[in-house]
């Protein structure tokens, strides 16, 4: 082959690599919310028993706020007000351990709401949320919120630009 037929193949990779990139994108600002909850809600079923252990551990314990991320060694989390705490139950270091290796990213509770997070950039974050006592979940920059298939269950996005622009 010779070196013009090498980079007009290169150019063309990289027109093709372009495209490509670019009806994702567009895809994906067109259908965000449809393709994201369907494998969202398909992940929350399987591995809903891990889910549902932890949330009844952080229904149950006696802190407002608790947090937990992958990035963590699986069994702190932090609880405002108190620092660290060390979850002491196995079970639910191993439901955790499921779940992140599941493709979720933060556990949480903030009042009355439990959340698992599977997506986020720096902006927007997504995944299910558990409404322990209200009708509203209580999340920082929430802009979308659709029942799933189990009672009090919700999928959910924040996305801090868009509900920057709804509440100025």
């Amino acid at each position: 082959m010779s070196i013009t037929n090498k980079i007009h193949l290169i150019i063309a990779l990289a027109v093709i690599s372009v495209i490509i990139t670019g009806v994702m994108v567009f895809l994906h600002s067109v259908l965000p919310t449809s393709l994201s909850q369907k494998a969202t809600e398909k992940d929350f079923l399987k591995t809903f028993d891990s889910i549902l252990i932890i949330t009844n551990y952080l229904i149950n314990s006696e802190y407002e706020y608790m947090y937990i991320n992958r990035s963590g060694d699986g069994k702190t989390m932090f609880a405002s007000g108190y620092g660290d705490i060390i979850v002491g139950d196995i079970q639910v270091i191993e439901a955790m351990d499921v779940l992140f290796k599941n493709g979720y990213s933060v556990i949480a509770k903030h009042n009355n709401t439990s959340y698992f997070q599977r997506s986020s950039t720096l902006d927007f974050g997504s995944g299910v949320a558990y409404l322990i006592d209200s009708d509203e979940p209580d999340i920082q920059y929430l802009t979308y919120l659709k029942p799933l298939s189990k009672p009090n269950w919700y999928y959910y996005e924040e996305d801090y630009n868009v509900w920057r622009k709804l509440n100025q």
